[in-house]
């Protein structure tokens, strides 16, 4: 479907002309040379990065790109108030191989696809650097410090 979506996109020359004419249409922002100035779409990375890859001229093939960000956690709050009980259950981290491990997310994470604070093979857990979280607290603490450090290192590369 998103492949769908995104060919009929670049068919239309002036998608505002769709509006009612009573808002302002703003592009998206990777259109028309925000990327590579061909519409192609391309964003990311997502997920957790090794912290030097960001200060490599090879880490993303265009000067500028608006759609770039990793994993992110919202404050221990928000994971209460939004979400049942058995969705307060911090990752349970299973020890892999060269002191990687993976993080196994409750199945209310899992259903909205979170997205683990490593990546087994590139880059060790991230969360634990700070201490072993014992509840969801902790946990959030943990992220907040990854959050930190993941934006300084994409902003400063």
């Amino acid at each position: 479907m998103p492949n769908q979506i995104s060919n009929s996109v670049k068919k239309i020359d002036d998608p505002s002309k769709f509006l009612d004419g009573t808002r302002v249409y703003i592009q998206g922002s990777m259109w028309d040379g925000f990327v590579n100035g061909k519409r192609d779409f391309t964003d990311g990375p997502y997920n957790i990065q090794n912290l030097k890859y960001f200060f490599k001229y090879s880490f993303y093939n265009y000067k500028f790109n608006p759609e770039v960000g990793f994993v992110g956690f919202p404050v221990a709050a928000t994971i209460r108030a939004t979400m049942p009980q058995e969705g307060w259950q911090i990752p349970i981290f299973k020890k892999l191989f060269d002191d990687y491990v993976e993080e196994v997310s409750n199945p209310v994470w899992a259903y909205h696809k979170c997205i683990p604070y490593l990546n087994p093979g590139i880059v060790h857990d991230q969360i634990e650097l700070y201490g072993k979280a014992k509840d969801l607290n902790d946990f959030y603490e943990n992220t907040q410090l990854v959050n930190y450090i993941q934006y300084r290192a994409l902003l400063e590369g």
